[in-house]
């Protein structure tokens, strides 16, 4: 006789969604409910973390309660409760955890705490429907963009990450400055649609052309036509950039950077200002001038 399955009531609340599911141990989702505070952040172009937690204060009850409706379960039959208890805003997670630990108190139950970047790496394997441990994990979310090694489940080594915006974070900046609506990536995804995606083939390094991605967005003005980002998910700065340049040669080879990989294992970047048989001298972001002899340079990429 095969054995009940448990049940783990799940909670999260690690950002701008109030979500609760209930799964069981051979993972099956018995029912889950998010409630989105989308319209509440959209006139700020981005999630207040204030008001991001006192939604999260109306609606964790209703969601909850509206889970275990849609599973026709009672208390009685809720084995163990987990909820993701990091990284995230601070008010936000105080809600989630709250809620779960006051649960788990008053009905006797378990409690498991949950890291919520390893949570969207197991999501896969659910999505499988097999194994997919060990594997590396690619994190691309809202807050977060990380590389893993997972050697199992519950076996994360964190290998790498961004240091400044993670990609949903640089969409919605992106999308601001060209004037469309929060959340930036849908929006910028649904006008990429009617766009031509082989103009923004050419992709140029932010360290060098940081300061005029800011100048030429704040100055383009005017209304944002599809081609603009019709390379959706790859670079919409970068093709606004290209087509901002593109016009004028002579503006476009001066901000024309280079990465030139030294016989010394370091990486130099910048604009050429000098480019001989003998040497060529770069000047990097912060304005310093590099000069590279031609026997210490081992490539260089345009």
């Amino acid at each position: 006789m095969a054995r009940p399955s448990l049940n783990f009531l799940t909670l999260e609340s690690t950002c701008d969604e109030t979500a609760a599911a209930i799964v069981t141990d051979d993972l099956q989702v018995l029912a889950s409910v998010v409630a989105s505070q989308e319209k509440l952040h959209r006139q700020y172009d981005g999630v207040v973390p204030e008001i991001a937690a006192r939604a999260h204060l109306e609606r964790v009850l209703p969601v909850i309660d509206e889970t275990l409706r849609r599973a026709r379960l009672t208390w009685e039959a809720i084995d163990c409760v987990a909820v993701a208890h990091t990284p995230g805003l601070v008010g936000s997670l105080l809600v989630g955890v709250s809620a779960a630990k006051t649960i788990a108190f008053v009905f006797d139950k378990p409690l498991i705490a949950v890291n919520h970047l390893h949570g969207h790496i197991y999501a896969c394997r659910l999505a499988a429907g097999t194994e997919v441990f060990p594997c590396v994990g690619l994190v691309v979310s809202g807050g977060h963009t990380h590389l893993y090694r997972c050697a199992a489940p519950s076996d994360f080594e964190l290998l790498g990450g961004t240091i400044d915006d993670a990609a949903g974070e640089a969409f919605d900046k992106v999308a601001t400055m060209l004037g469309l609506p929060f959340p930036g990536g849908p929006a910028i995804s649904r006008i990429a649609n009617d766009g031509d995606p082989a103009i923004g083939e050419r992709i140029y390094r932010r360290d060098a052309l940081q300061c005029i991605r800011c100048h030429a967005i704040s100055g383009a003005g005017g209304n944002v036509g599809p081609d603009l980002v019709s390379i959706g998910a790859s670079a919409p700065v970068d093709y606004l950039i290209e087509s901002l340049l593109e016009p004028n040669k002579k503006i476009k080879e001066n901000f024309h950077s280079l990465v030139v990989m030294g016989t010394d294992g370091r990486v130099y970047t910048g604009i050429p200002i000098q480019r001989t048989g003998e040497k060529i001298v770069l000047r990097d972001a912060q304005g310093t001038e590099v000069t590279l002899p031609t026997d210490a340079i081992e490539a260089i990429k345009d």
